[in-house]
């Protein structure tokens, strides 16, 4: 199977995963039909004739940002699988070693995109870095001649990615069972926790700690993904509040333009980023902000 294939599967795995959660939504609907004529819903966007988005109510929308999170994590172990079938069919190091940095980065994207889970759930442990590095490593190696030497260098790459492998699918397993967990909550509940835990992690060190590939020098790039990821998350569930409150809604837009333009000039593309990096510090300015202005998104549906 190509790494073409193997991203073919993260999207099969993720509309599978979204469809496992939407049905959980609508039995928990039923479910639940008085409690939620008690609760005051959550406005839902107008239909968009021209649009192809399906129209989410919140609930849906929310459990969609889980769902995205699983497919993020999951992929860590679909590309391993690759390269590991790769492997099986005696593939040279030559030509598994491209494979392998192309899977990486999908790796390293996927669940850097996905890194505010961890402050949403934490009885989720996010991956032992070690394991992450592990692959990096073996993935750069290089090796020009055919040998005992490429051989060893072979056999390191499988097993990084076998255990990276195993690591990512046992991550994922958790937090589809904390996603599913979800659905029972009522929509105001789930949307404000969400905001809570992206206010939290982006206002704490949360999003540039515990960094898996700093002795790589990929500091900035990882957490440009971090950041990003958090964001993705927000477009997911932007309507809402700018139907609730529209001058917040205006002021994080805002925002995330200047965190953005922080992160593109201060953060992506740096080696190694110390808490105490200007470069860290100037973009922390706006990414507190942030972090603010979805304490006050939170506050909407709280009661």
């Amino acid at each position: 199977m190509s790494i073409r294939s193997a991203f073919l599967l993260c999207a099969v795995s993720l509309f599978l995963t979204v469809q496992a959660l939407n049905v959980g939504v609508s039995a928990s609907f039923a479910q639940t039909a008085k409690a939620a004529k008690d609760e005051k819903a959550v406005p839902m966007p107008p239909v968009d004739p021209n649009s192809y988005d399906p129209q989410l109510s919140a609930k849906e929308a929310a459990l969609t940002t889980w769902a995205l999170a699983v497919s993020g994590i999951r992929a860590g172990h679909v590309v391993s699988d690759h390269i590991l079938r790769a492997g099986k069919k005696d593939t040279p190091f030559s030509r598994l070693a491209p494979q392998a940095r192309f899977a990486l980065k999908t790796m390293i994207t996927r669940y850097s995109a996905a890194n505010w889970l961890f402050a949403t759930d934490h009885s989720v442990a996010p991956i032992d870095p070690s394991v992450v590095l592990a692959v990096a490593k073996a993935a750069t190696q290089t090796c020009e001649n055919k040998g005992e030497a490429c051989e060893t260098k072979r056999a390191a790459l499988l097993a990084a990615f076998l255990n990276a492998s195993q690591a990512f699918d046992a991550t994922a397993d958790a937090v589809e069972r904390a996603a599913i967990s979800q659905q029972a909550k009522p929509e105001r509940q789930l949307m404000a926790e969400i905001f809570t835990a992206m206010a939290d992690y982006l206002g704490s060190a949360a999003w540039h700690s515990n960094l898996t590939l700093t002795e790589l020098g990929k500091d900035g790039d990882e957490i440009a993904g971090r950041i990003v990821g958090t964001l993705a998350v927000w477009n997911t569930l932007a309507p809402y509040i700018g139907m609730m409150d529209k001058p917040l809604d205006n002021r994080i837009e805002a925002t995330i333009d200047q965190l953005l333009t922080g992160v593109k000039s201060h953060i992506r593309g740096k080696a190694v980023l110390t808490a105490d990096s200007k470069d860290l510090i100037a973009v922390q300015i706006s990414a507190n902000r942030l972090a603010n202005e979805f304490s006050q998104a939170a506050g909407l549906f709280k009661d």
